[in-house]
């Protein structure tokens, strides 16, 4: 979790990175950004969330609460349908 947290604080580095900037600077800037969101986001799928619907006290439901909001609903329904690249 501690590790999640962490790559929570880069991405947000990022978009800042991402907001200033422009031409070169921002296509690079972009480009980390997509890359650490996609091995963020499968890691939260291989290692969180598993323990999530493993563990009786916490709820997934709960756990994804405003998701749709956050990704758009395109990426909310092709979760687990092979478009992991579509990040």
């Amino acid at each position: 979790m501690e590790g999640m947290l962490a790559e929570h604080q880069v991405i947000v580095g990022l978009v800042e990175d991402l907001r200033g900037s422009a031409g070169l600077d921002a296509a690079v800037a972009a480009g980390s950004l997509r890359n650490i969101f996609a091995l963020h986001l499968e890691k939260e799928n291989r290692l969180l969330m598993p323990f999530i619907v493993a563990s009786p006290e916490l709820s997934l439901a709960r756990t994804v609460e405003g998701l749709q909001e956050l990704v758009g609903e395109t990426h909310v329904h092709q979760h687990g349908t092979g478009h992991a690249g579509s990040v």
